[in-house]
C-alpha cells in the first residue's frame, strides 16, 4: 500500500505534533528539538486503523529474559503509533523490560507521523529508545550510548509499517531498509567474530595452567559478578572481594544490570576475558551457572547466603572445582542431593569498620529495627491475590507454630499456583512467616509502651496500618552511612530471623554487634555456635517475652554496654570477612580432588 498523507485538519496536526515534541522533550531533548524545527512539506504517513495495527504485529513473538529483560526489538518505519502501541501492550505485555528501538532514516517522516495522532503514551514508554538518521546501524548504536558492547544477537526485527514490509520483501536488493538488515548482520558477525578470537586467547590461557586448576602460589586474580539491583548480595561480594584485596590479591568485581541492561552476557565476557582470574566467586549460582563455559578449568568458590532452594539447583551443574559454602548448615543436604558436598561458613561482618557519628540523638531509641518486608509475591510472581491471602494464612500459621512444616502446609493447601510445585510454595509460606513475625515483634513491642523506631522498605507502612506500631515506621536507610549509627546509639537492636534459614544468622547479627550495638535476637543454634549467649548477645525465645527483656536492659545500661563491648569483641575475633576469606581461599587452594565429588 502507498503511503497517504493524514487527513486531518492542520490545526489538528499542529496540536498533535506540539504535544508529542512536549513530552518527546523529557526523553530525547536533541531529537525532539530536531522534530520542531523540520519542515512541513515531509513525506506522507500510513494511516490504519488500530484493529490493522494490532493485526500487523499479532505474530511478533518476544524473546525475554532474566527480570523481563531480553534483546532489542528494533521497529522499521513506524508511520503510526497505533501498530508500536500494539506492540508495546499486546505483545510484549507491561512487565517486559526489552528496549525497543523506532529506527527511522527520515526525520521529517517522524515529524509527519508525529503530526498524525496521539503519541504520548507510546513516547513516555521507559522502554522506547529512538534511532533516527540516514545512517540506520549507526543511529541504533548511538540509541545505546554507543556501547562497546552493543551488537544485534539475538534482536528481533519487526515492520512499523506496510511500506516498510513491501520494500524489505519486494523492493530493490539495496533499498535503505535491505541495506540496514545487511549491515546488521556483517555487525553481528564482526562481533562474533572478535568474541571467538578473545575465548581462543582465553583458551590459550587456560592451557597453561596446571591440571585441575590449581591455585597459583602467593597473588591469585579473583573475578566475581554481582547485580547492581540486589542489597545484600552485592554487599556479601564486596566484603569478600575486600578482604581478598587487603590480602594482596588483584580483585575484579563485575556490577552488572540484570534488569536494564541488554547486552550484560557480553560485557561480562569482555570484562572475565580482561580480568583473566585464577579464582571465581559466585553467590547463589555454581560456576557453570554464573559463568559458563569460561569456567572450565577454573577453581570457583560458589557460596549460599540464602535458601539455595529457591534457586534453581537442577540446572547448577557442579563439578569437582566448584567449592561450596552456605551459611545454614541445614543447607549442607539440600547441596548434597544435587552432587555438591558443601562447608558451613556462616555470615559475617564488615561493621566494624564504620565510622559511627558521636552525636546520637536522632538515633536514640529503646529498640529499632532495621530491615525489609518481603511478601509471598517475590516468590510467586504470578500467583493470584486469592492464592498469596491464602499463602499469607498459612504463613502466620508457620510463625505462631514454628514446630509446624512449611513444606507439609504446601502439601496439605487445597490451591494450587499454575507452574510452581509444593517446594516453592512452601518457601513462599515461609516468606510469609518471617513477614507475619517481624510485623508481630513491631507490634507487640509498640503495645508494650517501648519507643521503637523501624528502618526499611516501604511496605512496612502498609503493613502496619490500624496497629499500635503504625507510626513506628521511618524510613529505609544507606546500608553504609546510616544503618552503623542506628544500631550504636538505639539501646537494643531487634533481630527477626527468615524462616527459611532454620539455623543460620543474617547479616544483622554479625553487623549489630559489630558497630557497637546491643543486639537482642531469635534463638537459634547458629546464635549459640556464633556468641555466648547472655554475655555476648541476648537472646528470646517468644515475641511475647521480648518488652520484658527490652525493659531489663532499658533498665540496667552498664550491663547493656557490657554485652555490646563483648558482642564487638567476639566479632572482631571470629567472624569478620577477613576470617571468612581465609577459609575459602583454604579450601579453593586445596587440591580439587578434596572439593566436591
Amino acid at each position: 500500500a502507498m503511503p497517504t498523507t493524514s487527513s486531518a485538519p492542520a490545526v489538528s496536526r499542529r496540536r498533535w505534533l506540539d504535544q508529542n515534541v512536549a513530552a518527546l522533550a523529557a526523553r530525547a531533548p536533541a531529537l525532539a528539538d530536531e522534530i520542531r524545527r523540520g519542515p512541513d512539506d515531509g513525506p506522507g504517513v500510513e494511516m490504519e486503523t488500530q484493529a490493522e495495527a494490532m493485526a500487523a504485529v499479532s505474530t511478533f513473538q518476544p524473546k525475554p529474559g532474566p527480570g523481563g529483560m531480553g534483546p532489542p526489538v528494533f521497529v522499521l518505519q513506524p508511520c503510526g503509533a497505533d501498530r508500536l502501541r500494539s506492540l508495546l501492550t499486546s505483545r510484549l505485555g507491561t512487565r517486559s523490560r526489552q528496549p525497543v528501538v523506532v529506527v527511522e532514516p527520515d526525520a521529517r517522516r517522524l515529524r509527519a507521523a508525529l503530526s498524525a495522532g496521539d503519541w504520548t503514551q507510546v513516547i513516555a514508554d521507559a522502554r522506547l529508545r529512538w534511532a533516527v538518521g540516514p545512517d540506520s546501524v549507526a543511529a541504533c548504536k548511538a540509541c545505546f550510548g554507543n556501547d562497546p558492547c552493543f551488537w544485534f544477537e539475538g534482536a528481533s526485527f519487526v515492520f512499523g509499517s506496510a511500506a516498510a514490509e513491501d520494500q524489505v520483501r519486494h523492493g530493490p536488493p539495496q533499498n535503505h531498509w535491505k541495506k540496514f538488515l545487511a549491515a546488521a548482520a556483517a555487525d553481528l558477525h564482526q562481533t562474533i567474530s572478535n568474541l571467538e578470537v578473545l575465548r581462543q586467547a582465553w583458551g590459550d590461557f587456560r592451557a597453561g595452567r596446571p591440571p585441575l586448576a590449581a591455585l597459583p602460589a602467593g597473588q591469585a586474580r579473583v573475578f566475581g559478578v554481582t547485580d547492581v539491583n540486589t542489597t545484600a548480595l552485592k554487599y556479601i561480594y564486596r566484603d569478600l572481594l575486600d578482604a581478598a584485596a587487603g590480602r594482596g590479591h588483584p580483585v575484579t568485581l563485575h556490577e552488572e544490570d540484570y534488569l536494564s541492561d541488554p547486552f550484560r552476557a557480553h560485557r561480562r565476557a569482555r570484562a572475565f576475558l580482561e580480568a583473566k582470574p585464577d579464582l571465581l566467586l559466585s553467590l547463589i549460582q555454581s560456576g557453570w551457572q554464573a559463568f559458563g563455559a569460561f569456567s572450565e578449568g577454573l577453581p570457583v568458590a560458589v557460596y549460599y547466603s540464602s535458601d539455595p532452594d529457591r534457586y534453581p539447583l537442577e540446572a547448577a551443574k557442579f563439578t569437582p572445582l566448584d567449592h561450596v559454602f552456605v551459611a545454614d548448615r541445614a543447607w549442607v543436604k539440600t547441596l548434597a542431593a544435587h552432587g555438591a558436598q558443601a562447608r558451613v561458613l556462616p555470615l559475617a561482618t564488615s561493621m566494624h569498620r564504620a565510622e559511627i557519628p558521636t552525636d546520637g540523638e536522632q538515633w536514640t531509641c529503646d529498640a529499632v529495627m532495621v530491615g525489609n518486608l518481603t511478601g509471598p509475591n517475590h516468590v510467586l510472581p504470578k500467583a493470584t491475590e486469592t492464592v498469596l491471602a491464602q499463602i499469607s494464612d498459612l504463613g502466620e500459621k508457620l510463625a505462631r507454630d514454628p514446630t509446624a512444616s512449611a513444606d507439609e502446609l504446601a502439601r496439605r493447601s487445597s490451591f494450587s499456583s499454575p507452574g510452581e510445585g509444593d517446594r516453592e510454595i512452601g518457601r513462599a509460606i515461609e516468606v510469609a512467616a518471617t513477614y507475619a513475625l517481624r510485623r508481630r515483634a513491631a507490634v507487640v513491642l509498640a503495645e508494650a509502651g517501648i519507643d521503637l523506631r523501624i528502618y526499611g522498605n516501604e511496605q512496612w507502612a502498609e503493613a502496619l496500618k490500624g496497629t499500635a506500631a503504625a507510626g513506628c515506621y521511618r524510613r529505609p536507610l544507606d546500608y553504609r552511612s546510616e544503618v552503623p549509627a542506628a544500631y550504636h546509639h538505639a539501646a537494643v537492636v531487634v533481630n527477626v530471623s527468615s524462616v527459611n534459614a532454620p539455623e543460620a544468622l543474617n547479616m544483622r547479627a554479625f553487623d549489630v554487634p559489630a558497630a557497637g550495638g546491643c543486639l537482642v535476637t531469635d534463638d537459634r543454634p547458629g546464635v549459640r555456635d556464633a556468641f555466648e549467649v547472655g554475655r555476648e548477645v541476648v537472646v528470646y525465645k517468644r515475641l511475647e517475652d521480648l518488652p520484658v527483656i527490652i525493659g531489663d536492659l532499658r533498665a540496667d545500661p552498664a550491663g547493656r554496654d557490657a554485652i555490646a563491648e563483648a558482642g564487638r569483641a567476639r566479632v572482631l575475633a571470629s567472624h569478620t570477612y577477613d576470617q571468612r576469606w581465609t577459609a575459602i581461599l583454604a579450601a579453593c587452594a586445596a587440591s580439587p580432588s578434596e572439593g566436591n565429588p
